[in-house]
C-alpha cells in the first residue's frame, strides 16, 4: 500500500529493534497527517486490493460465493460483480466494500442466483 515506507530514518543508529517517533505517532494515530496522505496515495489498484480484503475478513460471507464476487475499482469508485445466492451475501459484501477506507462509492452489480 502507498503512503507510509520503511526506510533507515525508522531506526536509531544504536540498533534495529526500537521505533523512532515517526512510527510511534503513526501507529498511535496522533499524526492524523499519515492517515490522511494515506488515503491521497492510495492507487485503484490498492483500494481493489483492500476491498477484497474486505469481503475475505467477514465472517458471514460463505467463502464460495467470496470466489464468485468480483471487485473494480476506478477513481475511487468500487464496483462489485458477480453472483452469490441470496440476497444477504449481496448486501454484506457492499457494506464491507462501504466500510473500507478509501472507497468514496460503491456500485453493487452482484446479482443473486
Amino acid at each position: 500500500m502507498a503512503g507510509f515506507k520503511w526506510g533507515n530514518w525508522n531506526y536509531p543508529p544504536w540498533g534495529r529493534g526500537v521505533y523512532t517517533l515517526p512510527y510511534r505517532a503513526y501507529q498511535e494515530g496522533s499524526c492524523a497527517d499519515y492517515q490522511a496522505l494515506d488515503l491521497r496515495l492510495m492507487t485503484d489498484e490498492d483500494l481493489r486490493e483492500n476491498v477484497i480484503w474486505a469481503i475475505y475478513a467477514n465472517p458471514e460471507i460463505p467463502k464460495e460465493e467470496k470466489d464468485k464476487i468480483e471487485v473494480k475499482a476506478k477513481n475511487k469508485t468500487v464496483v462489485l460483480s458477480g453472483k452469490v445466492k441470496n440476497r444477504k451475501n449481496k448486501i454484506r459484501a457492499f457494506v464491507s466494500a462501504l466500510q473500507t477506507p478509501g472507497a468514496r462509492s460503491v456500485k453493487n452489480n452482484i446479482k443473486v442466483a
